[in-house]
């Protein structure tokens, strides 16, 4: 049973409105992109702790399907912990992305705290852009080892970087994210897409200064599922009723 996480609001990232976005650039090079399978964390289905890439690379079952996971804008937190255990349940390997461990990378919501203006760095398109090109990567690395099917997921922040995604995998879940920046959603035209998401969330509201918007308009109706709920919530796993949502989405993914 997942624990509620009693920090949730350390956990996120939100929405910035148009025209404040912070340009600070990332370092895009294959020096510092071609490390993000060393700097993730690995917890395999049936281990009680995570694992480094050596470990996982040398003990991990290639039968088995494997979700990788971009944290929110405070680096991963009890949250990310909590996905990572529910997925393991599912039977999923999950691989939780370390963006802030490279050098030119902090939090983007220092306060900590849901802002009626938003985050200016959690929306600037430099870094969703470096964040998704390591989440690729980490995905052609996977498949390299041999994995077949792959499941990306984002909270917060994270499900802004999963929107972009380019590389075809078996499907893309939104965690407390939707969809209101067109210029991030340009995906693989084959992903199916499952946004989860509340109308009342303080982070992807500005403690209610505007609106959600769903992810379907934005893309092939028929490839995504948009999950709206009114809890006052941030939690990727707020609403109760999201669990089966996922469980169902999943449904076809081999494990």
């Amino acid at each position: 049973m997942i624990r509620h996480c009693t920090a949730i609001l350390a956990c996120a990232a939100l929405l910035v409105p148009a025209g404040a976005l912070a340009q600070r650039t990332y370092d895009l090079s294959d020096a510092v992109v071609g490390k993000t399978p060393w700097r993730s964390t690995y917890y395999r289905v049936g281990a009680t702790t995570g694992d480094a890439q050596r470990q996982f690379e040398e003990r991990a079952d290639r039968s088995r399907p494997v979700v990788v996971h971009s944290h929110g804008c405070s680096g991963v937190v009890g949250t990310d912990l909590q996905l990572a255990e529910f997925y393991k349940e599912l039977g999923f390997h999950v691989v939780l992305l370390q963006f802030h461990t490279r050098g030119d990378a902090s939090s983007s919501c220092p306060s900590g705290m849901p802002s009626s203006t938003g985050h200016a760095e959690s929306g600037n398109p430099h870094r969703i852009k470096a964040r998704r090109i390591e989440l690729e990567h980490q995905i052609a690395w996977l498949e390299d080892l041999g994995f077949k099917s792959i499941v990306a997921t984002g909270h917060s922040e994270g499900g802004k970087v999963v929107q972009g995604l380019k590389r075809k995998v078996d499907g893309v879940i939104l965690h407390a994210m939707d969809c209101k920046e067109r210029s991030l959603w340009d995906p693989h035209p084959d992903n199916r897409y499952l946004a989860l998401y509340s109308t009342r969330d303080p982070w992807i509201t500005g403690n209610g200064s505007y609106p959600t918007r769903a992810c379907g308009h934005l893309f092939n109706r028929s490839q995504v599922r948009d999950v709206r709920s009114t809890v006052t919530s941030h939690d990727p796993l707020a609403d109760p009723a999201w669990r089966d949502e996922i469980r169902q989405f999943l449904g076809g993914v081999q494990r």
